[in-house]
């Protein structure tokens, strides 16, 4: 593997291009998709991205060995990783050539010190390749995006065939239908985690300001079968503090505060 230029050591620790910087604020693929760094994958647009034929393990072979997984000292880790651009030349050495060449893409390339954060750009989850947007459109149905690649089929393949680790990375990693009840109990799992009042190592880790619920004491509220990214829905990425949450108002309308008090 060549590394001229990108290897994860031509990075200054804690620098990032101007560029990067202001990019990785953006939600970079196509609308709807999350922004950079979440930690939830939404199944379609991920089988429909160029690297939808990947499993998780190809790009991330050091999770199975990192303990624990997730480890709560990280969520707030900066998102662009300097050791992830040596899995990207991995496979995309060229694009290191077509630099010091003067173009990447169809742009002109005057300061290639200026791409040295892929993921500035290119979501590894969602980026798809050239046409692939027009034959996916969402307007079109699903049968008929579907055959733009493939006969049609009755859903997706399995979590447990493709994310490289019987299925474990898309238990916790996949985006939640909140459509369906399960589904909120799944989201709460993977939350308490950390938040939960015994959890491990979260006490250890986290900083005194860190948020503990007691699971049996959340399940005892009137909020019990609701996921909780229903009032932190900012809350399944990096960045993870500070975060907006939802108001109450999202879900209860106003009342006159005596009235209720009176009741």
């Amino acid at each position: 593997m060549r590394s001229r230029r990108f290897s994860a050591s031509s990075i200054p620790p804690g620098t990032i291009s101007l560029p990067g910087a202001l990019l990785v604020l953006l939600l970079i693929t196509s609308v709807g998709a999350p922004p950079v760094a979440a930690w939830l994958i939404e199944p379609e647009q991920y089988h429909t991205s160029a690297h939808g034929t990947f499993t998780c393990l190809e790009c991330h072979g050091d999770i199975p060995g990192q303990t624990p997984h997730p480890d709560p000292r990280h969520v707030n880790q900066r998102p662009i990783r300097p050791e992830r651009l040596d899995a990207c030349m991995t496979c995309h050495d060229q694009v290191v050539d077509d630099l010091d060449s003067g173009f990447h893409g169809t742009l002109t390339v005057d300061a290639p010190e200026d791409y040295q954060d892929c993921l500035a750009c290119h979501d590894p989850h969602y980026q798809r390749t050239a046409g692939m947007e027009t034959r996916l459109d969402p307007a079109r149905p699903r049968t008929e995006r579907c055959s733009a690649c493939h006969v049609a089929r009755d859903g997706l393949p399995a979590p447990a065939d493709t994310d490289g680790a019987d299925g474990r990375c898309m238990a916790c990693h996949q985006t939640p239908d909140l459509s369906r009840p399960a589904e909120h109990a799944r989201v709460q799992a993977f939350c308490f985690h950390c938040h939960g009042a015994d959890a491990i190592p979260a006490g250890e880790t986290l900083s005194p300001q860190g948020v503990f619920i007691h699971p049996e004491d959340y399940r005892a509220t009137s909020h019990a079968d609701l996921a909780c990214l229903t009032c932190h829905p900012q809350a399944a990425r990096y960045g993870h503090t500070p975060q907006t949450v939802e108001t109450c108002r999202s879900c209860h309308s106003a009342h006159d505060e005596k009235k209720a008090h009176d009741a």
